[in-house]
């Protein structure tokens, strides 16, 4: 055989698998079915699938908002969408973040920070008009520049990219409730005596608790006052029952959801608690103290569980600061401050209401139902663990957390802590 047939041969033979390959590949699609299936929706999980295609769908016939105050310029130019399952855990350019704004850390009262607050809260109210957003803050975009930050529960391309020319950054969250929301598959973190949610007294911090007739959130950590008196600090939500518990109710651990008993599980009582207000007006923190003793209530995490002993002195919110907690549902996570001063509006039994002045985590691990309550705390050194939030909210891909601040002067009240 010549060495110009076997060529022909073996490009025949090429051809012919490469076109049975597509075949299969193609399946048993007609090409219009092919041309019909939007690429956005074309995946490997159905359940993403059937969401994206609702979303598309409600999108398609929702009407355009208005956008009183908005530049003609900017209204003709969407904002690109960062939904936080697409990034790193986390990401973050530290260097960047260096060469922008130096060493200095950037809170709320960064110039630069305080500058980006003042064109948010100008525009938050016609942004929050529409119909997909949920909440606003601060936040880092791409580069690491401060932007305006837009929290969205479906995408909407239509926001505008710049606002008073503030970079946006839009992040799809959904929608945000309160996160002491359970259902019967979710289980407690590992740690317990048996494996159960339950602990010997006094019991540890950052494990399951609550008011008798809620099902269950988080101790986040034991706090005293100028007498010496020691109290377990969770939120309202979770000691107060959304306004609806009585000062003097007990206060379980654990839970009633995994097995708390009402009065025998009590480790204390409703001390005080900030009530929400579900009228539009604005929550700073959704916090509630009960009053308890160091022979029923410790002040570290589960041993071999978190970090331990949480600091006395408090850190504030920075971004890309790093932070863990432990909580009821997922123990100990750990993740980075991405938003700040963020104004929410958070889902209750009760009904919707608004925050003000918020930490924002976004990460797909960091918090789940049942963690309400949880102390966030600084990520640092090995004994740098001092409280900068108390968890409350969230989402699938979302924490939000009141700064610690605020809560305890409320109170009146310190972390007993190293």
């Amino acid at each position: 055989m010549s060495r110009t047939k076997s060529w022909s041969i073996l490009f025949v033979a090429a051809a012919a698998f490469l076109g049975a390959f597509l075949v299969r590949d193609t399946g048993d699609r007609s090409p219009v079915e092919r041309t019909r299936t939007p690429v956005a929706l074309r995946t490997a999980d159905p359940a993403r699938s059937e969401d994206a295609a609702r979303e598309l769908e409600e999108e398609a016939s929702r009407p355009g908002p208005s956008a009183p105050g908005r530049a003609a310029s900017e209204a003709a130019r969407p904002a690109e969408e960062k939904d936080p399952e697409d990034a790193e855990e986390g990401e973050v350019d530290e260097a960047a973040l260096v060469r922008l704004y130096g060493e200095t850390p950037l809170t709320t009262d960064h110039p630069q920070v305080k500058s980006a607050i003042e064109i948010q809260e100008r525009n938050t109210d016609w942004l929050m008009a529409h119909p997909a957003v949920v909440g606003t803050g601060v936040g880092l975009n791409g580069k690491g520049e401060v932007a305006l930050l837009v929290l969205t529960r479906v995408d909407a391309p239509e926001l505008p990219k710049v606002v008073e020319g503030l970079p946006v950054v839009v992040e799809k969250t959904g929608e945000i409730h309160a996160r002491n929301r359970q259902d019967a598959t979710v289980r407690t973190h590992t740690g317990g005596i048996g494996g159960t949610a339950e602990y010997a007294r006094p019991v540890p911090i950052g494990v399951s608790s609550g008011h008798f007739n809620i099902t269950a959130g988080t101790i986040g950590c034991r706090v005293k006052n100028a007498a010496g008196d020691v109290f377990a600090l969770s939120n309202n939500h979770v000691y107060a029952n959304e306004n609806l518990g009585a000062i003097g109710d007990n206060c379980l651990q654990p839970g009633p959801f995994d097995g708390g008993v009402n009065p025998d599980d009590a480790i204390g009582t409703l001390h005080d608690f900030q009530p929400i207000l579900f009228d539009g007006s604005n929550n700073t923190i959704d916090a509630a103290i009960a009053v308890s003793s160091t022979s029923s209530l410790g002040n570290a995490t589960p041993s071999g569980v978190g970090y331990g002993i949480p600091k006395s002195a408090t850190q504030s919110a920075s971004f890309s600061l790093k932070v863990k907690k432990v909580g009821r549902t997922t123990g100990s996570t750990s993740s980075r401050v991405t938003g700040l001063n963020v104004t929410v509006n958070v889902g209750y039994d009760s009904g919707v209401a608004r925050f003000v002045g918020q930490i924002y985590i976004s990460s797909r691990t960091f918090s789940a139902g049942g963690d309400s309550g949880s102390l966030i705390v600084v990520n640092g050194g090995k004994n740098d663990r001092r409280p900068v939030g108390l968890l409350f909210a969230g989402s699938a891909n979302s924490t939000i957390a009141n700064p610690i601040g605020p809560v305890l002067s409320r109170f009146g009240v310190t972390v007993d802590g190293n």
